[in-house]
């Protein structure tokens, strides 16, 4: 019998951290379906506290920098805004994932 695997890709993220400072990061054989919470919470660096799991997992800060209540961590996926949590963000990779801290203004206003 054949078995079914889910293809893999690479998946890259750009945590902007401010006007000088992006960190990016590739991950390679990520398996499509992959959400970006699991994804996220196995990468070694940057530093990252993610509080909730599933459909209430949030980033509660990147790099020590933590969301309050005028800004927040958000991410784009290939340039689109994102309107899923990580929790339930599923990943089709290739794929690349832009986190910058901002205003959700600011954030539905950009684009790249």
């Amino acid at each position: 019998m054949i078995e079914d695997y889910a293809p893999t890709g690479e998946v890259t993220f750009d945590f902007v951290i401010d006007d000088e400072t992006t960190k990016s990061y590739v991950v390679d054989n990520v398996a499509a379906g992959s959400t970006l919470e699991t994804l996220m919470r196995n990468l070694s660096s940057p530093k990252m506290e993610i509080g909730g799991e599933g459909t209430t997992a949030f980033v509660n800060s990147i790099e020590g920098i933590a969301t309050n209540a005028t800004r927040g961590w958000t991410y784009t996926v290939d340039g689109e805004f994102a309107t899923k949590g990580i929790g339930t963000m599923e990943l089709n990779p290739p794929t690349k994932i832009v986190w910058k801290y901002t205003t959700f203004e600011e954030a539905t206003a950009e684009k790249e």
